[in-house]
């Protein structure tokens, strides 16, 4: 117990300095060239009506998938596959895949709609893992992300490797970053808040984080982030 309170300052500055650095990655992980910005609500109105539905105050609607252009799916298979690979700290092979699938919904906007992606993969490797995201077809805004892993063998692959793969991310796609700067604000305890501006406008992000790791061994990761607002 002595030891982790002595450890805890440092560990607690470490996951800062690693969100303000992993964070612009992963919420602009598209194309560099972004996409057009569609006729209807802004990224603002866009952002709160999503904040809207998940908390039930406006319906969503479900939507076809043959409604989506082929483009449009497969620059939002890339956001997403970015945000995937950056995120999910397994390298082992798959030893079990429990559940996997995609939605599809809108949300009324006036004359207009919010059309969402929402993927999530369940699965066992090296890790127990769960990650789902859900982000706009049109824009590629995330509107949320989660993340939760659990190592449950080879641990000495994993123990200590966070900053080097933070590195190994911001080297991999450097030119695919949209966020130019990131400011992060601590509002209570493993909670943050995230402002990530870029030409013209940003977001601000709710970010819920806990990582653990001992040498028992064991070692969690436990990511949960939710768009406040959008400009």
């Amino acid at each position: 117990m002595n030891r982790l309170s002595r450890t805890l300052p440092y560990i607690v500055t470490a996951l800062v300095l690693v969100l303000c650095l992993l964070l612009p990655l992963l919420f602009r992980a598209g194309p560099a060239e972004q996409p057009v910005s569609p006729e209807g609500p802004g990224p603002a109105e866009r952002a709160a009506l999503f904040l809207d539905c998940r908390e039930e105050r406006v319906e969503r609607h479900s939507l076809d998938e043959a409604a989506v252009s082929t483009e449009a799916l497969v620059e939002c298979r890339r956001t997403i596959n970015r945000v995937y690979d950056a995120l999910v700290m397994d390298e082992g092979e798959e030893r079990s895949g429990l559940s996997e699938g995609t939605r599809y919904y809108s949300i009324p906007a006036g004359s207009g709609e919010v059309r969402i992606m929402e993927y999530y993969r369940e699965w066992v490797g090296d890790w127990s893992n769960w990650f789902t995201i859900q982000l706009d077809i049109d824009t590629l805004e995330i509107y949320y992300c989660y993340y939760s892993g659990l190592c449950e063998r080879n641990f000495t692959l994993y123990a200590g490797t966070a900053e080097a793969d933070v590195g190994a991310a911001l080297e991999m796609l450097p030119e695919e970053l949209g966020f130019t700067g990131c400011e992060t604000e601590e509002t209570a305890d493993e909670q943050y808040r995230l402002t990530l501006s870029r030409p013209g406008g940003g977001c601000v992000y709710d970010c819920r984080c806990h990582i653990y790791e001992d040498a028992g061994p064991s070692l969690l990761v436990d990511l949960e982030l939710t768009i406040e607002s959008a400009s």
